[in-house]
């Protein structure tokens, strides 16, 4: 991986969350689900743009990639330049055109035009300090027809001698011939290699070498093979190189890999067991010459295989070999899709711990509410209030939307709502003001009442004045309209102080939290006309009220 790969991997994973963390803010009042699938297909996009944006990378800087990764081969591999016009045909056809193969033994370079060759060779100068350790010349024999590769090889011999700018470095070269002699019994054919392999170590001679000085070799690999297609294999591999000499393509070939900067080193016939390409020149003049019609197996797309290399350094072994092809990077659009998962768990994890916490809070103010006691005025009251807040935020956020951190369809509302709501229907305000008969509690005209009957009729206000330390008491005496009214104002006046003393003394209360009043006839709640209404105006209110100066 280069820097720049590194670079933008890194703001890939800088972006991405921001990116997903703006989109659940800005979508946050669309329902759950719609912002859920608006955020995936935006992720989705940008995945496949990510894509779209580093295939148009790899098209533009091919030459670019192909040094980064050689840089990343093992120094120890051989180098190994392809040439020729079926340069192409031993890598990959893929939309960014790789440019590198690679096995345990060596590097191997596309050198498609003789303007790549030298490019090729000025990088591999640079990233190893050498020059590459041989080249190797494909051969695929079905092509249109025998003068179209002849002019193939003639026009890159031709191209070479105009292009080629290091005449100080002389390249072993090796022609290897590709062709299906039979069709392969398993549905994975493997490739049968006869004649030379790719001698990196060859010893440099002067005497140029032709194909023809190898093809007893070739003759004899094939006589020796044991297995029962061996016959065919050997005619029609002999035939391969009979056509090539009849059509002058053999000569052609030759001139090629012995032109400069190429000195022919070894040559190799491969039976790949399957049809590379559609039947071609070959497999005609096979029929027209023997009458033969060869069974025509169905064309593979892959690269076609590499030969083997003989070399004196150190060979990568498989293990290592695989392990380095594994720690490939992985593509930006896998980075984009990977960072957007984090992003999105990370989100939901938020969402679902705001939303527990909202759960928690709303959980402990409705037990409290529940819990508190009746008779405890101001916790009471103040239970009931944030139980109300907190059904107007619920149903407010079920109306204008969830808050940011609490969607992608986590946010309880509606049973918090249900909950809340069955809460609140059962309240009933705290009783602040206890209503005392004067009847039951005081003489007629008297001011003064028995212990029994103090401790009947004030109990109640006692426990809850005590349930209260937070509330000032004031005691109201009341009168029906019998009598005068100075009277009736001083009497009602001397039965609350009577009641307050009381209170006071009973509940070991400082006598600065009461109040006390006199009101005679002045707020009757029946009518003094009868009995029954002058006995309920004959009355003593204890009533309560919050006392700011406690509260501060």
């Amino acid at each position: 991986m280069n820097v720049r790969s590194m670079k933008e991997r890194a703001l890939v994973w800088i972006t991405t969350p921001v990116f997903v963390f703006g989109c659940a803010w800005a979508l946050a009042e669309l329902g759950e689900w719609w912002s859920a699938a608006i955020v995936l297909l935006l992720v989705a996009l940008a995945v496949c743009i990510s894509g779209w944006y580093e295939r148009r990378c790899a098209t533009r800087a091919v030459g670019a990639e192909s040094t980064d990764a050689l840089g990343n081969t093992p120094r120890e591999l051989a180098v190994i330049v392809v040439v020729g016009p079926y340069a192409a045909s031993l890598f990959p056809r893929d939309a960014g055109r790789t440019m590198l193969r690679r096995d345990d033994r060596a590097v191997w370079l596309l050198a498609d035009t003789p303007a790549r060759l030298s490019s090729v060779m000025t990088q591999v100068k640079a990233s190893r300090g050498r020059f590459p350790d041989a080249a190797l010349l494909p051969v695929v024999p079905e092509g249109d027809d025998e003068s179209a590769l002849r002019r193939e090889f003639a026009h890159w011999r031709i191209a070479l001698q105009g292009s080629y700018c290091h005449p100080e470095c002389v390249l072993p070269c090796h022609v290897a011939v590709y062709g299906c002699l039979g069709p392969a019994e398993d549905k994975m054919p493997q490739t049968r290699w006869f004649g030379d392999p790719v001698d990196i170590d060859v010893q440099r001679v002067e005497n140029a070498m032709r194909p023809y000085d190898r093809l007893p070799a070739i003759r004899r690999q094939l006589a020796a093979s044991r297995q029962p297609s061996a016959v065919m294999r050997s005619a029609l591999g002999l035939a391969v190189f009979d056509w090539l000499d009849e059509a002058a393509l053999l000569s052609s070939i030759s001139t090629l890999a012995n032109a400069a900067p190429f000195a022919l080193r070894g040559v190799s016939l491969a039976d790949v067991g399957y049809m590379s390409v559609r039947p071609g020149a070959w497999t005609r003049w096979l029929i027209a010459r023997t009458g033969l019609q060869p069974r025509i197996t169905k064309p593979l797309t892959g690269p076609l295989p590499l030969p083997f290399v003989r070399a004196s350094r150190p060979q990568v072994d498989a293990r290592r070999s695989a392990l380095l092809s594994r720690s490939r990077a992985w593509p930006l659009g896998l980075h984009v899709l990977l960072s957007s998962v984090v992003a999105l768990t990370a989100t939901v994890a938020i969402s679902g711990w705001t939303n527990y916490r909202i759960v928690e809070r709303i959980a402990g103010n409705l037990s409290a509410y529940r819990n508190t006691p009746g008779n405890r005025i101001t916790a009471k009251v103040d239970s009931f209030e944030r139980l109300r807040a907190d059904r107007d935020e619920v149903a407010r956020n079920l109306r204008d939307g969830v808050p940011f951190g609490a969607g992608w369809g986590l946010y309880p509302g509606r049973a918090l709502l249900v909950r809340l709501n069955a809460g609140l229907a059962g309240y009933r305000p705290p009783l602040t003001t206890v209503q005392i008969d004067s009847l039951s509690l005081f003489a007629s005209g008297k001011a003064t009442f028995s212990p029994e009957a103090a401790h009947r009729e004030l109990a109640h206000a006692l426990q809850l004045i005590q349930a209260n330390p937070d509330q000032r008491v004031l005691i109201e005496g009341h009168a029906d309209s019998e009598g005068s009214p100075r009277a009736n104002i001083l009497l009602s006046e001397a039965r609350a102080r009577a009641i307050r003393d009381w209170l006071a003394a009973k509940g070991g209360l400082s006598v600065a939290r009461f109040a006390i009043q006199g009101l005679g006839d002045v707020r009757p709640i029946a009518d003094n006309s009868s009995e029954a209404g002058r006995a309920l105006n004959r009355r003593v209110d204890v009533s309560l009220f919050p006392d700011s100066t406690l509260r501060r």
